[in-house]
């Protein structure tokens, strides 16, 4: 610490958390104070390492960009896909060409895919949601 600078510290505890308050003066009239605080208790858990890999790879393994990939290739398709329906069925009377029937397909499973891996991806945040109100339950030591 600096010749120049000067410190107080005072603690006190009061409500759910301690506090810890010091003040630095320096050479001049200036001051400025650093309060510091911290709960009274801290829980710790014990988990075992399956678990702790199942919390840690819960969002690692691609399905979310894999969600917004399908969807993007979806939002990509839908005015073609609309535009082709259009032109096919209430301009004229015509079959689908190729390409419309394409961005049609891409659109259908798009959807298909993006509300499955929104399923899915729900399913799995319960799974590590229910995994830790399980560890946060268990007994205290």
């Amino acid at each position: 610490m600096d010749a120049n600078i000067s410190r107080t510290t005072s603690s006190h505890s009061g409500g759910s958390e301690g506090t810890s308050r010091q003040t630095y003066a320096t050479g001049g009239e200036s001051r400025f104070e650093i309060e510091t605080t911290q709960p009274e208790r801290l829980l710790r858990h014990d988990i075992s390492d399956e678990e702790l890999e199942i919390l840690a790879n819960n969002g690692s393994d691609g399905l979310s960009q894999a969600i917004w990939a399908f969807f993007g290739a979806t939002l990509g398709a839908l005015l073609p896909a609309a535009d082709a329906l259009y032109q096919a069925y209430w301009v004229r009377t015509a079959a689908l060409t190729v390409l419309g029937l394409l961005s049609v397909l891409i659109l259908v499973v798009g959807l298909v895919l993006v509300v499955g891996g929104n399923v899915v991806s729900r399913n799995r945040g319960s799974t590590a949601s229910s995994l830790v109100r399980e560890i946060r339950s268990r007994g205290r030591h």
